[in-house]
């Protein structure tokens, strides 16, 4: 953990760390993108060209603003083949989709676009992309290169601000070695933990806390299919920081 001088008994960080609700506050009050302004201390420090009172008063007003305080937010679903992703992605936009073709590929980018509410009461515009199934972050075809890509290059211009990792429940050892790649890109992860319904049947349990803490990301048990778990899921979309 990188973290600067103390301010008001807290010590903030002076390089980008996902996990930390005040990075966010920052991008949030400054309306940048975190890989320009997404440092707590350094990055305002800079701004305020060094002045330490107005650093200490920017700090105090960041600090009075929820986290997730976007008007829009770029998320990405990403998964395993076959794990409800598509199900998952038509549950949460609806008809409001588009289909086109990746740069350059005759891949099809599916996009969708919705409205969350925050537990604010501010409405968050959501643009959803589909990226095609992959198994790894080891590209064998074409479709998993663009999805890989667009993860991984952060001046990709679809490069999202969350993920959303959508893991088969009932296939979990293998989803979970894809998720623990994507958390290692250090993009903010929610995991929708689906077909859920599957594993009831079958009578068996997942202890989605357990494995939120293990994983260091929220995790949602959710069936796309029924539609079960979807508004705590969208919950967790707009405030994947706690």
């Amino acid at each position: 953990m990188s973290s600067g001088r103390n301010y008001s008994g807290k010590k903030y960080c002076t390089s980008w760390r996902p996990d930390c609700n005040f990075c966010w506050r920052v991008c949030a009050w400054t309306s940048q993108s975190r890989s320009i302004f997404g440092y707590c201390e350094t990055r305002i420090a800079l701004a305020l060209k060094g002045n330490n009172t107005m650093v200490k008063e920017t700090i105090m007003k960041i600090h009075s603003l929820g986290a997730g305080q976007h008007s829009s937010l770029k998320v990405a679903l990403i998964g395993n083949p076959n794990c409800g992703k598509s199900t998952l992605f038509n549950v949460l936009t609806g008809l409001k989709q588009s289909t086109a073709n990746f740069p350059g590929a005759t891949v099809d980018k599916k996009t969708g676009k919705g409205k969350i509410q925050n537990a604010s009461g501010k409405n968050i515009s959501v643009e959803f992309i589909d990226l095609p199934g992959t198994y790894s972050l080891n590209p064998k075809s074409l479709d998993e290169k663009i999805a890989v890509d667009l993860l991984c290059d952060r001046n990709h211009p679809d490069h999202p601000e969350v993920t959303l990792f959508v893991a088969d429940a009932s296939n979990l050892k293998r989803s979970l070695f894809l998720a623990a790649q994507i958390i290692d890109l250090k993009i903010p992860v929610v995991i929708a933990l689906n077909m859920m319904d599957v594993i009831e049947k079958r009578g068996m349990e997942i202890d989605a806390v357990l494995l939120s803490e293990k994983l260091g990301v929220k995790i949602i048990p959710i069936s796309a299919r029924l539609e079960t778990g979807i508004d705590l899921l969208k919950q967790g979309i707009v405030s994947p920081v706690q």
